[in-house]
């Protein structure tokens, strides 16, 4: 997915930019040699190595400057505050929030104690670890700071959770269990904040087939149904943007940002 971002942004950019591509992998950063075609990254990746250089990348004995970095990374190290850091270590503007903002938003638990000190309505959870038991069924086990659906799951008794609880266990440390809601619509809006104007997109419905929105059906099935824009009375829109709205400010969500 993060490739497909990349070579998307690199293939559609306007206006007199030069694109230098940084595919990063096991510690490594290399320039690829035909960065925007897919096929260059199903097998092993040829290029040149970099290493970030303050105000650039380093390579060989070059230092190339970067003006700004898109970061087109999903999940992971691109994320949770990881690039961010290394990238303000180095003075390289990026296209995203600061390194507190991404780590609070990729920590599941900790962005409902930010919600709550807030007002902000969210699902009750907790943060279970290995050896715990949640205090509730049935639950949504989630991994604490993974997204896209991955890992996620429904149990519905404390042998079911004895049985699949490792599989969650398997992409982190530490799971959230969540109240499973049974009743409830998902919808998703995007923003684009620069620090002084916010712009949000129509609200999306995601209407899924199964009990909730997985990972085959955000980014797999063609026959995912969405609803763009929600047809929800104008109330409801209103409360969408104005807690995005409300976010988005206090925690500097520049860039573009979505959220569910």
């Amino acid at each position: 997915i993060s490739v497909i971002t990349a070579v998307q942004v690199m293939n559609n950019a306007r206006g007199d930019y030069t694109i230098i591509p940084l595919f990063m992998k096991d510690g490594e950063i290399i320039i690829p040699k035909h960065p925007k075609q897919f096929s260059s990254y199903t097998q092993k990746i040829q290029g040149k190595k970099a290493v970030f250089s303050k105000g650039g990348v380093k390579v060989g004995r070059k230092i190339l400057p970067l003006d700004c970095v898109i970061l087109a990374n999903h999940g992971g190290e691109g994320e949770d505050g990881t690039m961010q850091s290394i990238l303000s270590y180095f003075q390289i503007p990026y296209s995203t929030a600061k390194a507190e903002s991404m780590s609070l938003c990729m920590n599941k638990y900790l962005f409902k104690q930010y919600l709550k000190g807030i007002n902000i309505p969210y699902v009750e959870g907790e943060k279970i670890q290995r050896g715990e038991t949640p205090s509730f069924f049935p639950c949504i086990l989630k991994p604490n700071h993974l997204g896209s659906s991955i890992g996620v799951q429904v149990v519905n008794t404390y042998a079911e959770y004895q049985e699949k609880s490792e599989i969650s266990f398997a992409f982190d440390e530490e799971i959230l269990a969540e109240k499973f809601l049974l009743d409830f619509e998902e919808y998703s809006i995007a923003s684009i904040y620069d620090g002084e104007e916010i712009i949000l997109s129509d609200i999306e419905k995601e209407i899924a087939t199964d009990r909730f929105f997985t990972f085959s059906e955000k980014y797999q099935k063609d026959n995912t149904v969405r609803e763009i824009p929600a047809r929800i009375e104008e109330s409801r829109v209103e409360e969408i943007k104005n807690i995005v709205e409300k976010v988005v400010k206090d925690l500097s969500l520049y860039g573009v940002v979505r959220t569910d």
